[in-house]
C-alpha cells in the first residue's frame, strides 16, 4: 500500500521516535469526515508492523506505543479524549499537518514498515 503521510519539519526535534511513529499513523488515519479518531495500541501495532501484534512476544513495541501516546499528550500535540488501558478516543483535528502553512516531511506506509518488521 502506497499512502502518503505527513509530518511537521519543525516538530521532529522535540518528539522522541515513539511520538513520531504514533503520530505518523494517526495522521494517516485521521479523517476530515470524523471529529474523533478511536484507536488502540494493536491497531497502531498493525500499522507499523503490517501485522498483528502479540501481547506476550511484541511486549517491548507495546511499551513503546504506549510511551508515544504519553509524550504527545505531554507535549499536547495530540488531543486525547478518553482513555481505556489500550484504547483510545482521539480529536482527529490534532492529528493533521496543515500542508499549506507547514512545512512538512512526506512518508509512506511501507517506509514506516520497514523499520518495524517483526
Amino acid at each position: 500500500m502506497d499512502v502518503d503521510i505527513g509530518i511537521r519539519k519543525d516538530l521532529q526535534p522535540q518528539y522522541t521516535g515513539e511520538e513520531i511513529a504514533v503520530f505518523l499513523i494517526l495522521n494517516y488515519l485521521q479523517n476530515d469526515k470524523n471529529e474523533n479518531l478511536f484507536i488502540s495500541v494493536d491497531a497502531i501495532g498493525y500499522f507499523l508492523t503490517g501485522k498483528f501484534i502479540d501481547s506476550q512476544i511484541d511486549k517491548n513495541l507495546i511499551k513503546g506505543i504506549k510511551k508515544g501516546f504519553e509524550g504527545l499528550k505531554k507535549e499536547e500535540d495530540v488531543s486525547i479524549l478518553d482513555q481505556n488501558r489500550n484504547n483510545y478516543i482521539i480529536n482527529s483535528k490534532s492529528c493533521r499537518v496543515d500542508t499549506k502553512k507547514n512545512n512538512f516531511i512526506i512518508v509512506h506506509l511501507w517506509e514506516i514498515q520497514k523499520y518495524f518488521p517483526l
